[in-house]
C-alpha cells in the first residue's frame, strides 16, 4: 500500500522481525499468536451501537505498568536468547530498542505533557524506556474505556457478537516487534527496532487495525477531517510506524457510551497537507534526537544512563547523566533481567 509513501525516505518501511503474545504472568508463551483477535464480522454494521465503556470497570485490575515491567524484560530476554547471548544480534542488528509509543514521544508527535525515559546501553544497543510513574497518562477510567472497548469489539476468530460481559485486561496482548531505518541529516540512518500492540486484525484481509475513540462532539470537523490536528498526527505517526492503513473509530457521547463505529483508510487521516508537513518534521526531528542520544553515549563510552524528558508536540528536549544505572532504571525490568544484564 502507498498510505505512507511521502515519508519513507526519513523512516523506511517497518520490517516486522519478531512477535509475541503474553501470559497473565507476563511471560512470552510459546505461541506467539495466542493473544491475536480479530475485528468481529458484525462490528461495522450493526445498528443501535449501545456499548456502555464504564461497563465492568468495578472488575477491572489496573495493572499497566506491572505488566509493561515484565512485558519489556521478557522481550529483551528473548532476543538475547535468540542471539546466542549477542542482543544486538537478536535485534537484527538494531541501534535502538523501544516502543512505538516512546519512539512517538521521541518524535514529538504524542500528546502528552511531558514523558520521561531512561536510556542506556546493552551490547551496543540503546534501550530507551518509558517511566509512567513519572507521566501523566490520564484517568483510570479513560484507559479502561479504551481497553474495554477493544475488547467488545473484538474476538479470536472474530465471529462472534458483540460481548459486553466480557473482562477488559492489561496482560492479553499480541505484539509485533519492528525495525525501521531512521535518516539522518548527514546521509547515514539508525536502526531502530521497536515494540507495536496489534488491537486487532481485519479477518479478510490479515492486516492489522488500530481501534479509536472518540467524542461524538468532536466530530464536526471543518473538510470532513476525522480527528482534530493534534490527535490526526499522533495517529497518523503511530499506523505508520504499526504499518497499520485502517482505524476503527468508536464515536461515544458525553456518558463514554459508543453509539456509532465507522472504519477510515489512514490516508484519509492524512489528507489535509498541514498533518503529512506534521509528520514530515517529526520524521526528522526523531533523526537528530536519535543521532543525539547516541552521541551522548559515545562520548560516555556508552556506560551509566540519561534521564530523557520530551515534551508534547514541542523541541523541548533535555537530558540528564548519571554515571550508573540507578534504581529508577532498575525497576522498570524484572529481577532475572537485571541480575542477566546489571
Amino acid at each position: 500500500m502507498d498510505t505512507f509513501n511521502q515519508f519513507h525516505h526519513l523512516l523506511s518501511e517497518p520490517k516486522k522481525i519478531a512477535a509475541f503474545s503474553f501470559d497473565e504472568n507476563g511471560n512470552v508463551m510459546d505461541n506467539e499468536t495466542e493473544n491475536q483477535v480479530f475485528l468481529n464480522k458484525n462490528v461495522l454494521t450493526k445498528e443501535n451501537v449501545n456499548i456502555d465503556l464504564k461497563k465492568n470497570y468495578e472488575f477491572y485490575e489496573h495493572k499497566v505498568d506491572e505488566c509493561k515491567v515484565f512485558f519489556r524484560s521478557n522481550m529483551l530476554l528473548d532476543f538475547y536468547k535468540r542471539g546466542n547471548k549477542k542482543l544486538k544480534e537478536g535485534l537484527m542488528g538494531s541501534d535502538f530498542f523501544i516502543t512505538r509509543g516512546t519512539l512517538s514521544a521521541l518524535a514529538g508527535g504524542k500528546g502528552e505533557t511531558s514523558l520521561i525515559s531512561w536510556a542506556f546501553v546493552l551490547d551496543g544497543v540503546i534501550i530507551i524506556s518509558c517511566d509512567n510513574s513519572l507521566n501523566s497518562t490520564g484517568s483510570t477510567i479513560q484507559s479502561y474505556g479504551g481497553l474495554y472497548f477493544e475488547t467488545t469489539i473484538t474476538s479470536k476468530d472474530g465471529d462472534e457478537a458483540e460481548n459486553l460481559n466480557r473482562h477488559a485486561n492489561n496482560w492479553e496482548q499480541y505484539k509485533e516487534v519492528y525495525n525501521v531505518d531512521v535518516s539522518l541529516t548527514n546521509g547515514e540512518t539508525i536502526r531502530v527496532a521497536y515494540s507495536c500492540e496489534i488491537d486487532a486484525f481485519d479477518k479478510n484481509t490479515m492486516t492489522p487495525l488500530e481501534i479509536k475513540t472518540q467524542y461524538l462532539k468532536n466530530t464536526q470537523f471543518t473538510g470532513g477531517k476525522i480527528f482534530g490536528y493534534n490527535k490526526s498526527v499522533t495517529v497518523g505517526l503511530q499506523c505508520m510506524l504499526g504499518n497499520i492503513h485502517e482505524v476503527v473509530v468508536g464515536y461515544k457521547d458525553e456518558d463514554n457510551v459508543v453509539c456509532k463505529i465507522k472504519k477510515y483508510p489512514v490516508r484519509d487521516i492524512l489528507k489535509p497537507s498541514s498533518i503529512g508537513v506534521a509528520i514530515t518534521k517529526c520524521c526528522y526531528q526523531l533523526g537528530r534526537r536519535l543521532e543525539y542520544i547516541k552521541k551522548l553515549f559515545l562520548g560516555k563510552k556508552n556506560k551509566g544512563c540519561f534521564k530523557i524528558e520530551t515534551f508534547d508536540f514541542s523541541k523541548e528536549f533535555s537530558t540528564t547523566y548519571h554515571p550508573e544505572i540507578v534504581p529508577e532504571v532498575k525497576k522498570l525490568f524484572t529481577e532475572e533481567f537485571c541480575d542477566t544484564f546489571f
